[in-house]
């Protein structure tokens, strides 16, 4: 109940903090094979690794992996063979707060570049991931629709119901490879 209660006033604080936000008309055209900076975020807690894997290698043919910056919750293995030249910046469970909005800490070292392309890998919608894909000010965040994710995300994968986690991102990576 207390986490349910925590989410949803975490969600009210995040509308209120960007509710003066603009957001601009948004070609998605070439938006990853142009973009110059790419934050990619593991999902926090259990991570789907084939999926992930899917992901990193529709990635990998359109971006520089020196150019992709992973935010991860744990030691995201999977992102560091694949991805060696890569940033990583990873955030530990002291540095979320009580209403699941992540610290000033963990925003600036987001803030620190300027990403083109921000893509949240959860297949649920977790607050502290869209709230870092919104403050990292990228120009496309993309991000499977679940509730509230339209307020974080201006691109959204519907995935099939009942499919399986794999195929969820199979479909991303799919939609990720025409841009």
């Amino acid at each position: 109940m207390f986490l349910s209660l925590r989410h949803l006033v975490g969600v009210y604080s995040a509308r209120i903090h960007f509710r003066k936000s603009r957001e601009r008309i948004v070609s998605f055209t070439e938006s990853i094979s142009n973009a110059r900076q790419v934050l990619l975020l593991i999902p926090f807690g259990d991570p789907h690794q084939e999926g992930i894997k899917l992901i990193v290698e529709a990635l990998k043919q359109s971006v520089r992996d020196n150019r992709i910056t992973v935010v991860s919750s744990h030691h995201a293995t999977l992102a560091i063979r694949e991805l060696p030249h890569c940033e990583f910046i990873h955030i530990l469970p002291t540095e979320i707060n009580g209403i699941l909005v992540p610290r000033l800490e963990v925003l600036e070292r987001i803030r620190k570049k300027q990403y083109d392309v921000a893509i949240d890998l959860g297949l649920d919608f977790v607050l502290p991931s869209g709230y870092i894909v919104k403050e990292s000010r990228a120009r496309v965040r993309i991000g499977f629709a679940r509730n509230h994710a339209e307020k974080f995300y201006n691109l959204l994968i519907q995935p099939g119901a009942g499919n399986s986690s794999k195929s969820h991102y199979e479909q991303m990576a799919a939609c990720l490879q025409m841009f």
